[in-house]
């Protein structure tokens, strides 16, 4: 297998959407994993080999360092083509001088189970070419931590459905040791993390997807108009990214 590392760079009226255990058909998806409450300790892989990568204290709250970890999966929805999976850390996103372009790494813990999952899948894209129209360096990363079924960790095959169908342009990858586990509620999925690349600390969570768009505006707050002069409407998880970024 190859290690190999790429990155697109990039008041709501409705109620913020997450997947649980109370959701319809639940019941009929047992058995499913038990999240063990956070015990001071991530799970993760041992200190990464990377080049000064930050020391800790790792956590999984806002202002501890992520720890590092390693998956397999594929580099974009192009790769997933070969079927051959790839190895990627967190740590490959680990820029502490800018020589990557990267200012924060948007990670988003998904299952393909899931509807909001699947909606904030849908679009992920479009949020990363806005992102990348303003300059602003973003990395995504995507950990398809559970599969079809609730319970049942993900699989490649179950990745390379994922990919097939969302298109998505970063790594996407499964987690059948739970790695990711300790970060968050599996009821409130998709859950994600925004992380300093420069510091690998977290800086903030959301839990969930809002499919309503809302009105992007400058730091003054002023609307930001689009190329034929109306609101650039981008969703709610966008503006979430973009108020983390330096």
């Amino acid at each position: 297998m190859r290690n190999a590392i790429s990155w697109a760079v990039a008041g709501m009226a409705m109620a913020l959407v997450a997947c649980g255990a109370s959701d319809a058909d639940d019941a009929e998806l047992e058995p499913e994993v038990i999240v063990e409450p956070y015990d001071g300790s991530t799970g993760l892989d041992p200190i990464s080999s990377a080049a000064a990568y930050p020391s800790g204290p790792y956590g999984v709250a806002v202002g501890d360092v992520l720890q590092d970890a390693t998956f397999f999966g594929y580099k974009n929805a192009e790769a997933s083509v070969s079927g051959e999976l790839e190895s990627f850390s967190l740590s490959d996103f680990y820029d502490p001088d800018g020589e990557k372009g990267i200012d924060l790494i948007y990670v988003s813990i998904s299952a393909a189970w899931c509807p909001p999952c699947q909606a904030e899948a849908k679009a992920l894209p479009e949020m990363i070419e806005s992102l990348a129209k303003d300059g602003l360096g973003v990395a995504f990363f995507q950990d398809l931590y559970e599969g079809g079924e609730v319970g049942a960790p993900g699989t490649q095959r179950d990745l390379d459905r994922w990919l097939k169908r969302y298109q998505l342009p970063f790594p996407v990858v499964i987690d059948p040791k739970a790695k990711m586990n300790a970060y968050f509620d599996r009821n409130s999925i998709p859950y994600s993390l925004v992380v300093d690349a420069k510091t690998m600390k977290i800086l903030g969570t959301e839990a969930g997807f809002d499919s309503r768009k809302v009105e992007l505006k400058d730091a003054d707050g002023n609307v930001v108009q689009d190329e034929n002069g109306e609101a650039r409407m981008v969703y709610p998880l966008e503006l979430f990214i973009r108020k983390h970024l330096p």
